[in-house]
């Protein structure tokens, strides 16, 4: 296995750990009918985290 192999994999496994963390901090905003909360602000700055590491990602497979 590569060295990118294993980053990917890696990042498959935060991803999904991830991924629902952003749900329920989502779901729990929802359901609290809070607005412009710390909750909303933690889920946009983990998605935006996520994209950032595909990009790398992706980047760096292409080379």
């Amino acid at each position: 296995m590569t060295e990118l192999e294993r980053y990917k994999k890696a990042y498959a496994a935060v991803v999904g750990r991830v991924d629902t963390v952003i749900s329920k901090l989502k779901e729990t905003d929802i359901m609290l009918n809070l607005e412009n909360t710390a909750l909303r602000f933690a889920a946009d700055a983990l998605t935006k985290a996520l994209l950032e590491a595909e990009e790398l990602i992706v980047a760096e497979d292409g080379e």
